[in-house]
């Protein structure tokens, strides 16, 4: 069963009606201690800012294999059209988590907000600084 996942840039005040952040969709294993989480600490630590805004360019099925729907690097190389992104928080997209990457003053965060399938209403449940 895959955990959906957003993967987000915040664009502006996090209470801001829904479009506070920006980003892409992730399919599989997105829980917060599944790869997801680890490959987005890791990529941001090795690639900061530029590794983000990458990273939401795109829709994946697996981050952490490089299985990507639009660039044709799933297993089975079949390509998708993305024109649903870019994605918003409340886009409804069945996700389960969140994945915020955000800069507050002089830190670097990834934020983790949890939600259940019918509701966009998002809860911070973590947050890491770089």
């Amino acid at each position: 069963m895959s955990t959906r996942s957003f993967i987000m840039i915040q664009t502006k005040d996090e209470n801001n009606a829904g479009d506070w952040a920006v980003g892409t969709y992730h399919h599989w294993d997105g829980y917060p201690d599944g790869a997801v989480n680890e490959t987005l600490i890791n990529g941001f630590k090795n690639g900061g800012w530029a590794f983000a805004e990458e990273t939401v360019k795109h829709s994946w099925s697996a981050i952490w294999k490089g299985e990507c729907h639009c660039c044709g690097t799933m297993e089975d190389e079949r390509r998708e059209e993305i024109d649903y992104l870019p994605l918003h928080p409340k886009d409804n997209m069945n996700a389960e988590y969140m994945y915020v990457f955000a800069r507050e003053g002089k830190k670097d965060l990834l934020k983790t907000y949890s939600s259940n399938w019918n509701s966009k209403d998002w809860k911070k449940i973590k947050e890491i600084t770089f």
